[in-house]
């Protein structure tokens, strides 16, 4: 598709590629801007009810404006297969930092942690869940501006009972909480979990459960606590360590209960991590 130019959008290259579709970067020929193409899966081609649904909760996430969460600009079509046009974000994803670099410096964590968390946030008071959060969604600009993508593929509206509108697993298994990997019912504390997860990846640069087959890693995410990341890595103070290991309580009873909350403790571990550099 390179050098193709779809609707009114010319491609210029392949960005990559997942279980969620294909990214393009591409030129906007008419408001003369670089953005971003995604293209979902056959499915939502195939599938009428999917595709539907698709492009009503995509129009319904464009509504989402913050600074820390990718713009949808428009949901069109090419050829019967709907297509997203997103923010193009000048920079790389965490998941490509931390492969490449390592764990982030403690200061940088505490910076793209209050960020990352400040864009959750956004989209729970939109109410919606995100679903899929993971390093693979979240950018981290030339400007060190954390963008979060895919608020319209994954995402699903809370209802008035403050759960997701619909059941089922859907997600990357790495990163799901214990209720998203049984398929139970999820409100904004699964997205926490999801948070979690990505805190301590960053913090260790490895992933809090990990094993080769998808039931064993059901397993350790619904059963078995990982290590802490203090065992992991020397220098983590032990207000980071507590965030955490509490975002990534099984039981979501006992997790943060909502963004808020763990953007104080944030807030306050990067107050007193100032105070002793």
């Amino acid at each position: 598709m390179i050098g193709e130019t779809i609707s009114h959008y010319k491609i210029l290259q392949k960005l990559g590629e997942g279980n969620m579709g294909v990214v393009y970067k591409a030129e906007d020929l008419v408001l003369h801007r670089i953005v971003a193409l995604k293209f979902p899966p056959e499915i939502f081609t195939r599938d009428g009810g999917i595709r539907s649904r698709l492009l009503n909760e995509a129009r319904m996430a464009a509504s989402m404006l913050h600074q820390n969460v990718a713009v949808l600009y428009e949901v069109d079509e090419h050829e019967g297969h709907p297509f997203l046009v997103m923010e193009y974000v000048d920079g790389h994803t965490l998941r490509r930092i931390i492969h490449e670099h390592g764990p982030l410096p403690l200061g940088t964590w505490i910076d793209v942690a209050v960020q990352l968390c400040e864009g959750v946030r956004a989209v729970h008071r939109k109410r919606m869940l995100h679903r899929d959060i993971k390093t693979e969604n979240i950018l981290l600009s030339k400007a060190d501006e954390v963008k979060i993508v895919d608020c319209g593929l994954a995402a699903r509206f809370i209802n008035a009972e403050g759960l997701a509108e619909e059941l089922g697993i859907s997600g990357t298994t790495a990163y799901m909480s214990p209720e998203q990997a049984r398929g139970d019912q999820l409100d904004q504390r699964s997205d926490i979990f999801s948070v979690g997860v990505v805190l301590y990846e960053l913090l260790t640069g490895r992933l809090p459960f990990e094993a080769e087959q998808e039931s064993a890693l059901i397993y350790l995410i619904t059963n078995v606590e990982p290590p802490p990341p203090g065992t992991l890595r020397e220098d983590i103070p032990a207000d980071i360590t507590a965030i955490v290991h509490r975002a990534l309580e099984k039981d979501p009873a006992r997790r943060y209960q909502h963004m808020q909350d763990i953007l104080e403790d944030l807030r306050g571990a990067r107050k007193n991590l100032r105070g002793h550099t």
